[in-house]
């Protein structure tokens, strides 16, 4: 083949990587589009629901919670992730854990120990908290983002994660329906073991409002 002719090919082939590469990159962001306007409008949800003085949490659900955090076997600095009204961050504090940090992506809740954040995209250094929470929020993810909140999770916490998972109907008064990503629990179970990996999972024993798991990292 003459040199002339490899020479053409070598540009028309570079020409046709290169719009491939771009054809990927406009799907990779419309794809990345579609996934952000799916999160603000489950975030838009929240904003309505919290609304609502009665949506927090309360009774046995927070019994069980802040007995499954004073169970922990060690304290110091404590972050739960998407906090709601922060009803565990005050009571976190009072049996020996600080600094106490929550999150949320609600605005009306941001404030004090209350920062803006998304459970999948943590603003935390590794290793930032001895213990990290996330309760009754996974089903409210959407699927993918449940592993990568998990991961972020694992990441930031030097030594104990608590999470929990509810998969009963739930909506709020103008019927947005809240648990978009219901799992069985032993399903929740398996991929907590391989989204925690290496660390230790075990789902608590016990009558519960919501299952809970403690992973040991």
């Amino acid at each position: 083949m003459a040199e002339t002719e490899v020479e053409r090919l070598t540009v028309v082939l570079d020409e046709r990587i290169a719009s491939l590469g771009d054809a990927m990159d406009r799907a990779k962001a419309k794809v990345r589009s579609a996934t952000d306007d799916a999160r603000r409008a489950e975030h838009a949800k929240y904003a309505r629901s919290y609304r609502e003085p009665k949506y927090r949490m309360k009774a046995q659900r927070l019994t069980d919670t802040m007995a499954d955090i004073a169970a922990l076997p060690c304290r110091g600095a404590f972050l739960d992730v998407s906090c709601g009204r922060g009803e565990t961050l005050a009571r976190a504090r009072e049996i020996g854990f600080g600094p106490v940090q929550g999150t949320e992506v609600v605005e009306a809740l941001l404030g004090g120990d209350v920062m803006y954040a998304e459970a999948h995209d943590l603003p935390f250094a590794d290793d930032s908290f001895d213990v990290v929470t996330m309760f009754d929020v996974i089903e409210h993810l959407l699927p993918g983002d449940d592993e990568l909140a998990c991961r972020e999770l694992a990441r930031v916490a030097r030594r104990h994660v608590l999470i929990t998972a509810n998969n009963k109907p739930s909506f709020n008064k103008s019927g947005d329906d809240l648990h978009i990503n219901k799992r069985d629990y032993s399903v929740w179970h398996d991929l907590f073991c391989k989204w925690f990996a290496p660390g230790q999972v075990v789902r608590l024993p016990g009558e519960r409002v919501s299952p809970a798991w403690r992973i040991d990292l």
